[in-house]
């Protein structure tokens, strides 16, 4: 008689916390020169170099916010974030 494995896999649930205080990291961002907009942006998902704002169309400068990683929150449920064709 011989012995089968059991190669079924449970698929555990995916919980997807709101980040912690302790999650937020330095992320290279645009953000936009006017007063009168809060426009900005990461760069990590920007295709221009010298983008303009979305909102206002003027210029934007390179800045640095404390924010959460957005790839690290949300790889596990399957939703993609950046450049390229998700198919």
């Amino acid at each position: 008689m011989t012995e089968q494995l059991d190669t079924t896999v449970e698929k555990q649930p995916v919980i997807i916390k709101p980040p912690q205080e302790g999650e937020l990291l330095p992320t290279e961002t645009w953000e936009c020169v006017s007063d009168l907009c809060n426009g900005w942006m990461r760069k990590e998902y920007s295709f221009d170099s010298s983008p303009a704002c979305p909102l206002c169309q003027s210029h934007m400068s390179s800045g640095t916010r404390m924010i959460p990683e957005l790839s690290r929150i949300f790889r596990k449920s399957g939703i993609r974030f950046g450049r390229g064709n998700p198919h």
